[in-house]
C-alpha cells in the first residue's frame, strides 16, 4: 500500500490548543477499507526506533484483531518513522502522523483526532503485550461498564527486585482506588471512551506532568467511571529507572507522592522532564486529599493483595 504526506486542512481543535495547519504533517497509509475498528490505539513516539518494533510486533500478534494504530511521532531524529513504516503489511491499519510540536499531551490528542473508534487505547511505545491483551480487555470493558480505564503492569522481568516495583505500583494503585476521589494512573495505559475523551477536550496541553490525574478528574467530574483491571495486564518499562539510577528514581517518585498527600505540590518538573522528554507522565506532581471514609475498604483490600503477592 502507498502513504502520502498530507497538510492537514482543518483546526485541530481542543480546549487547551489549538493547532492550524501549518503546525501538523500527516503521513496516512492508504486503506480503501474505513471499517470502524472496536479500538484505536494510540502511540506517541519521540526518538523509539529500539522499542516500537517491539509493541508493533505484539499488536500484530493479538489474538483480537479489530483495532487500527495511529503512531504520532514527535520529529524523531532516528528511525522510529522508518522502522513504523515496516510493520504495514502486519498492521494493514496503521496510520502514522508527524507532529511538529514534541509534547506527549499534543501528540495524543492529535491521534485522538484522526481515530475512528469509540474507544482509544493511549499506549507508550515501550509497552509490551500479552497476545490476549486486547481481546481481555475488550472482555472486561463489556464485563465491567465503565468509561475509563487502566491495568495493573506485569514485571518486565522475573527477578525480585522487577517483581517488587510491578507489585508497588499495583498495590499503589488499590490505595489510590481506595483513597482517592482521583486516583492517579500510569499513562503509559490509557483506555478511554471517544465520547468522554471529546467532551472533556482531549488531553490538557498545559499541563506538563499528571496529565492522566486530570483527565480522571475531568471524566469523573462528568459522571464517568474509572476502572483499574488486575488482568489482563501489560508489561510497563523501567527503562528510566535503570537509565538514571533506580534509587534516586523511586525516591524523587515517592517523595512526590508523599507530599501529594498532605497537599503539597513538588517542585520535579526539571527532572522529570529528563525522564520524560516529551513531557507528560503521570503520579509525579499531583495533589488530593485522603476520603478517610475509604480506609477500612483500603486496609481489607491491602490485606487481600499482600496475601497474593
Amino acid at each position: 500500500m502507498d502513504f502520502y504526506t498530507i497538510r492537514a486542512n482543518k483546526f485541530i481543535r481542543f480546549k487547551h490548543k489549538r493547532l492550524h495547519n501549518k503546525h501538523i504533517i500527516i503521513l496516512i497509509q492508504y486503506n480503501s477499507r474505513m471499517t470502524k475498528p472496536f479500538f484505536s490505539i494510540i502511540i506517541p513516539t519521540l526518538n523509539e526506533e529500539k522499542f516500537l518494533p517491539h509493541l508493533l510486533e505484539d499488536l500484530s500478534k493479538q489474538s483480537f484483531q479489530d483495532f487500527e494504530v495511529i503512531v504520532v511521532d514527535g520529529k524523531s531524529n532516528d528511525k522510529t518513522v522508518v522502522n513504523a513504516k515496516s510493520y504495514t503489511k502486519l498492521l494493514p491499519s496503521l496510520k502514522i502522523i508527524t507532529s511538529e510540536k514534541r509534547h506527549v499531551c499534543v501528540q495524543r490528542n492529535l491521534g485522538a483526532e484522526l481515530a475512528i473508534s469509540e474507544w482509544l487505547i493511549f499506549m507508550d511505545a515501550d509497552n509490551r503485550l500479552p497476545s490476549y491483551f486486547l481481546q481481555g480487555i475488550k472482555y472486561r470493558l463489556e464485563s465491567d461498564v465503565c468509561d475509563i480505564a487502566s491495568t495493573w503492569i506485569a514485571p518486565e522481568k522475573s527477578s525480585p527486585p522487577y517483581k517488587i516495583v510491578a507489585s508497588t505500583v499495583n498495590i499503589f494503585y488499590e490505595t489510590e482506588m481506595s483513597l482517592s476521589d482521583f486516583p492517579s494512573i500510569l499513562e503509559s495505559m490509557i483506555i478511554i471512551k471517544k465520547s468522554f475523551f471529546e467532551r472533556v477536550n482531549g488531553f490538557n496541553a498545559d499541563v506538563n506532568l499528571g496529565e492522566g490525574r486530570v483527565i480522571i478528574q475531568s471524566v469523573r467530574n462528568l459522571g464517568g467511571k474509572l476502572e483499574i483491571y488486575k488482568d489482563p495486564q501489560y508489561t510497563y518499562s523501567l527503562r528510566r529507572l535503570k537509565n538514571y539510577g533506580t534509587l534516586r528514581t523511586i525516591s524523587a517518585l515517592v517523595q512526590n507522592e508523599l507530599l501529594g498527600l498532605i497537599g503539597i505540590k513538588a517542585p520535579q518538573k526539571g527532572y522529570v522532564q529528563k525522564l520524560y522528554p516529551m513531557l507528560g507522565g503521570g503520579v509525579y506532581n499531583s495533589k488530593y486529599t485522603i476520603n478517610k471514609k475509604k480506609v477500612p475498604k483500603f486496609l481489607k483490600n491491602i490485606q487481600g493483595l499482600l496475601k497474593e503477592f
